[in-house]
């Protein structure tokens, strides 16, 4: 039996292997050309999106992850460090100890110098950084807060799991998720509805109660009655806010689930009704000009969430 384990694990990391893409590299421009062709995003997005235009390069350890930009000095890779090109999808990683990295500040260009022979690069999926090396596994979702990454990562590993034991189809999958995340946070509407009446009814009573107040006491005496009608009522000046911060909770929620279903190649090729490919927008329409945050095309999908 653990023999037959040995052999599915080994036949697992093989096809890893294979997906993962080695390369002999022949010099800095043969690089530059690699990330652009092979890492950098080729549709351009807009607005919050407009994160994944960019190819992101960072010095990686054991350890920890340090982004490499035109505002910092040129960065010397030490035993052991990886340097990656982090696109949307893909990374570009090798190892070579003493190679210097250096991004100009004013055309943002990638210089690497000190090339050794027979330097070897790896392109690969970034979901499969962590069968390279587990360090490699620190660039998912290093642009977010540790708990969003977190919950970034969670909520990928819910969709794959929901793909592989649920549904196969990507679409059904999306949709299985939704509910999951609309039943998840049913509650937290309920509790906003509930609150947001509590504060409808006590707006009622107190509006009036309170506009009397202003208009026949001035200073200390005005604030301690007004105080004491909120008290009345047993709410606090700030009992508004309450259906605010059941709405910020949710927050955390949807830039996870945004930036997860932003980043997973599975969902690349993925087709439902008109939509040719749920990695990118459903576009139905092309505009002459750009808007800012918007650009110059027209989706359907966001008017119909």
């Amino acid at each position: 039996m653990k023999f037959q384990i040995l052999i599915v694990c080994g036949f697992l990391l093989l096809a890893t292997l294979l997906n993962a893409q080695q390369i002999n590299i022949q010099d800095n421009q043969h690089i530059l050309q690699l990330v652009d062709e092979q890492v950098k995003e080729r549709h351009e997005f807009f607005g919050l999106a407009s994160y994944y235009n960019q190819v992101h390069y960072y010095r990686v350890d054991q350890t920890d992850i340090y982004r490499i930009n035109a505002d910092t000095e040129p960065v010397i890779l030490e035993s052991g460090e990886w340097f990656a090109a982090v696109g949307r999808f893909s990374a570009l990683v090798f190892q070579a100890s003493g190679v210097e990295i250096h991004i100009d500040q004013k055309t943002t260009r990638l210089t690497i110098k000190q090339l050794p022979q027979g330097l070897k690069a790896t392109i690969v999926g970034k979901p499969e950084l962590a069968t390279i090396a587990q360090e490699l596994d620190q660039l998912r979702y290093h642009h977010l807060w540790d708990p969003f990454a977190t919950l970034a990562k969670f909520s990928e590993g819910t969709l794959l799991w929901i793909q592989k034991n649920v549904v196969s189809s990507w679409t059904l999958v999306i949709v299985v998720f939704a509910i999951l995340i609309k039943l998840l946070l049913l509650p937290l509407a309920i509790w906003t509805v509930k609150f947001q009446r509590r504060v409808s009814e006590v707006q009622t009573i107190l509006s009036p109660k309170l506009s009397q107040i202003k208009k026949k006491y001035d200073g200390e005496e005005a604030h301690d009655r007004l105080m004491a009608a909120h008290k009345e009522l047993g709410v606090s000046p700030f009992y508004t806010l309450k259906p605010l911060l059941a709405t910020l909770i949710q927050i955390p929620v949807l830039i996870a689930i945004f930036n997860a279903l932003g980043e997973m190649p599975q969902l690349a090729g993925a087709t439902f009704l008109w939509v040719d490919d749920l990695a990118y927008p459903d576009v139905v329409m092309q505009l002459s000009t750009s808007i800012p945050l918007v650009g110059n095309q027209v989706s359907l999908l966001p008017f119909l969430m």
